[in-house]
């Protein structure tokens, strides 16, 4: 289901061989320095490979036995098509024998269409995958116009833009492997609270252990960062899951990277799904799907997941206000509001995107949850002409004690000034209930268009941040799209 792969860039003691010149070098592979050549292999579909300067090559280390490494192969086989005329030549090679090779690749057929090699020795693998402490397959090595290891990594995992740059001359390798650098750095830091949380993890329990996952939370690149949010929603029993920890995490990782990666779209469906979210796991997995073009089979695996999600959320018929137009608020009590205002709507903020906040002064979650979340919402978004905050004080218990005052004093205590409206309501509110809102803190938001994106109950703020960036897109999609 998920392609989960951690990079380690390790230099070792040995010698490569040039790909240029065919001397003995005694620097090990390494990112930037010179391509081990692809001698002793046997090729069992296209034609044998040497390098050459101006052309570039993207090594593809597999294997027939492989499960990540078959849905991969069209992939390649598309983008080997995309650039068959930009002197790129993709190469598929395996450490299995040619009688365990040719077989798979004649199956395969069209859909593995460039060169294909065995290296039954192993020499050619190890020259490759040893100096960077590879174990799992598949994992692919860009070798650019002048012989050099351009980059590395998982073929789904960032091979395309990167194919992109080289081939049209905007990558930098020196400013490729300074980025590389500072990543190793984040991944050395983080790496200890990361081993740290699965340790106190396993000594004394998630509550322990969640002070080194905040800690790996704010420190690690966005790949460790996925690897901990699976780790967390499939590895760990139930009682032990910390689903929101896990949300944080895998939110972030989309955060970082544009919500690009289909991987890490996939973790954060199956982890909101896990804490009960299930239209925005719907919404991601829908968006995973999105960024796969030209893989079917990587499609047809995400597309399984959506119907899974779709029909359980179908099957429980719980109500869910997202994707529909946002209800009117009919709140008649208000403070701070905006001048000539006696009250406010959602036609108000008709082209912003709108944080609406549903609280207690009373409840312990919206003071030591909500309140926090809705503070660092705001702090991101200064800008109120796209993103405004409205709170309302939704009472539904203990009224002698969530009074107009208390309200008012726990949102000034963040100290944000913004609209603060209050309403009564048994068994909830009347405002609750046209949001089907299950509680407090509640955070509903709405975009530009009207249209609620999202109402969850305890929302983390990377959740919210990752949903506002979207419909301050451009290009953003509409509601669970």
């Amino acid at each position: 289901m998920n392609l989960r792969y951690l990079l380690v860039a390790v230099a070792i003691l040995g010698g490569v061989v040039s790909a240029n010149t065919g001397e003995t070098v005694k620097a090990p592979a390494v990112l930037g320095g010179p391509a081990p050549r692809l001698t002793s292999l046997r090729v069992v579909k296209g034609n044998p490979v040497q390098f050459k300067p101006g052309n570039v090559y993207v090594i593809d280390f597999w294997a027939t036995w492989c499960t990540p490494c078959q849905s991969t192969i069209p992939h390649l086989t598309n983008l080997q098509l995309k650039y068959k005329d930009h002197n790129v030549t993709f190469v598929g090679i395996s450490d299995e024998t040619p009688d365990k090779v040719l077989p798979f690749v004649e199956k395969m057929g069209p859909s593995m269409n460039y060169t294909v090699a065995t290296d039954p020795q192993g020499a050619v693998s190890d020259s490759y995958l040893k100096p960077f402490l590879v174990a799992a397959l598949p994992h692919t090595f860009i070798v650019d116009q002048k012989g050099r290891i351009a980059w590395r990594g998982h073929p789904m995992g960032g091979l395309d833009p990167m194919i992109a740059a080289i081939v049209e001359g905007r990558f930098d390798i020196s400013e490729h492997l300074m980025r590389q650098a500072t990543e190793q750095e984040q991944m050395a830091k983080a790496g200890i609270h990361y081993r740290n949380y699965f340790e106190m993890l396993r000594r004394k329990g998630a509550q322990a252990a969640r002070p080194e996952g905040l800690k790996l939370l704010y420190s690690a690149p966005a790949k460790l960062l996925n690897t901990f949010a699976w780790e967390v929603i499939t590895e760990i029993a139930p009682d032990q899951r910390d689903l929101s920890l896990a949300v944080r995490a895998a939110a972030k990782a989309n955060l970082l990277t544009g919500s690009q990666n289909s991987a890490y779209l996939d973790t954060y469906a199956l982890a909101l799904f896990r804490a009960g979210r299930i239209d925005q796991a719907i919404r991601y997995e829908t968006r995973a799907m999105q960024t796969v073009t030209d893989n079917p089979a990587r499609r047809a695996q995400l597309s399984q997941m959506l119907e899974a999600y779709t029909k359980i959320r179908d099957e429980s018929k719980v109500v869910s206000i997202v994707g529909q137009p946002a209800p009117a608020w009919g709140v008649k009590v208000w403070d701070n509001l905006p001048q000539n205002k006696q009250a406010l709507e959602p036609a108000d903020f008709s082209g912003k995107v709108v944080v609406l906040f549903f609280f207690q002064a009373t409840c312990p979650a919206s003071r030591s949850h909500g309140l926090p979340t809705l503070r660092r919402l705001a702090e991101k978004y200064v800008d109120r002409n796209k993103v405004s905050f409205v709170a309302v004080q939704t009472v539904f218990s203990n009224a002698s004690d969530n009074t107009q005052q208390a309200g008012l004093d726990l949102i000034g205590s963040t100290g944000l000034k913004i609209p603060c409206g209050r309403t009564e309501g048994s068994p909830v509110p009347a405002i609750m209930e046209r949001y089907h809102a299950q509680g407090t803190p509640t955070t509903v938001i709405i975009g530009p268009d009207g249209v609620v994106h999202c109402c969850g109950l305890l929302t983390e703020p990377e959740q919210a941040q990752l949903i506002i960036d979207e419909l301050l897109s451009p290009a953003s999609s509409p509601a669970g799209q």
